[in-house]
């Protein structure tokens, strides 16, 4: 089965779902009927319906929730959201997953929810930081301010630089993306800016609520991670020394696209043990 039967596939078994809270329409996915959650949290670009390869593999075993964020600028409503979806559920402990801005979500809902959170895993990412708080709402005024045409082109000029490993359906992880920045609106990228600022505001969990929580971690890097660069990953396996440490060696930050059998395989196995 290609990269786009797969999607497609997984798209008709879990359509969209839709619902109102804190004055916001909420979109996600429900796939699969296993015991455990599992909490699917996509990048910057989106929805967590990237993350289709695991369904074969954990549609058994979990109840995947995928979400694609609404346009708000708040990292507590951004939470209070998905507490509410899952409440809605009926999951009352569930795995996480957050890949790149997913894995900065993926923290500060452990930080939130530690008695609802599992196991974690965090794919090209690092933690936040409350010191790029102010560059990225600088960022955030002058994108804004542009056309919406040509922040989509500069968007899509990251997404191209980003898959240029990608040797198998490169194509398709274009279009993918492409087709995710066409229907991007202005107000929705000025609050991934927001929210991404008040991540970083926030931090990441603290050692001491670390140590509270019974769980365990999983890392996935790519050793040639330009965005998640070195530093990054580095602080990343400091904060959680306890984790599980997977290096995709000459892998870039489009790990699940560019390695995205074995990077499948090691979220499975991870979150089946």
């Amino acid at each position: 089965m290609t990269a786009s039967e797969s999607l497609a596939a997984f798209r008709a078994a879990a359509p969209i779902r839709r619902l109102q809270h804190g004055g916001v329409e909420w979109h996600y996915r429900v796939a699969g009927n296993g015991p455990h959650g599992l909490l699917l949290l996509p990048g910057d670009v989106g929805d967590a319906d990237a993350y289709f390869p695991l369904w074969p593999l954990l549609s058994s075993t979990h109840t995947m929730v995928a979400i694609a964020y609404p346009a708000v600028a708040s990292l507590t409503a951004l939470l209070d959201g998905i507490r509410y979806i899952l409440d809605r559920e009926r999951i009352d402990s569930t795995d996480v997953l957050g890949g790149s801005f997913g894995g900065l979500i993926a923290q500060a809902f452990l930080r939130r929810f530690p008695q609802r959170t599992r196991r974690v895993v965090l794919s090209a990412t690092g933690p936040a930081k409350p010191e790029r708080a102010a560059s990225t709402e600088r960022f955030a005024r002058v994108m804004t301010r542009l056309p919406i045409g040509i922040t989509r082109m500069l968007l899509r000029v990251i997404v191209r630089v980003s898959l240029m490993p990608v040797t198998m359906d490169r194509a398709f992880w274009r279009a993918f993306y492409f087709d995710a920045i066409a229907v991007l609106s202005r107000e929705e990228l000025a609050a991934q800016y927001a929210l991404g600022a008040d991540v970083d505001r926030q931090g990441p969990p603290s050692p001491a609520g670390r140590q509270e929580w019974q769980g365990v971690v999983l890392i996935l890097e790519g050793g040639a991670d330009r965005i998640a660069h070195t530093p990054a990953r580095d602080s990343l396996t400091s904060l959680y020394p306890g984790a599980q440490v997977r290096t995709f060696a000459g892998a870039g930050h489009a790990i699940s696209a560019e390695r995205r059998g074995e990077w499948a395989a090691a979220i499975a196995e991870f979150l089946t043990a």
